[in-house]
């Protein structure tokens, strides 16, 4: 399965580097490629060990910080909301060059595991398989 995670953190990046030919294209594409990052989102994040998109090294990084991050015992709902209930999801404050789908990695990133009963044995396998 390929999911966009991987690749449209690659894409925001690329326009990134792209201002500084045309600051106008590159900001008109950004502003439109934010209003559709929601699988950034720590909640949502965790789906991206699921996709032949996501290159070797940066899903290694990235299970690295999701089993550094202890889940909730009990987490029924995401816990880092804007506002009460099912308020809304946060975001990273900033995408830069650098920025690695790992970073988005919280408390949080166990809730679409826990929802959806993943088996996440798969963490301990070889991520070069």
């Amino acid at each position: 399965m390929t999911c966009g995670t991987a690749v449209d953190l690659s894409l925001y990046q690329n326009l990134l580097k792209y201002t500084a030919i045309s600051s106008d294209i590159a900001g008109s594409a950004i502003k439109a490629l934010k209003r559709h990052l929601w699988y950034l989102c720590p909640e949502m994040v965790t789906l991206a060990i699921f996709s032949d998109g996501t290159p070797k090294p940066e899903m290694q990084y990235f299970v690295e910080k999701l089993l550094a991050v202890k889940p909730p015992d009990d987490l029924k709902l995401p816990q880092d909301l804007y506002g009460t209930g099912f308020g809304k999801s946060k975001f990273l404050d900033a995408i830069i060059e650098r920025t690695r789908l790992g970073n988005s990695v919280t408390g949080d990133s166990w809730f679409i595991v826990q929802l959806l009963e993943m088996d996440m044995d798969l963490l301990n396998d070889d991520i070069e398989k």
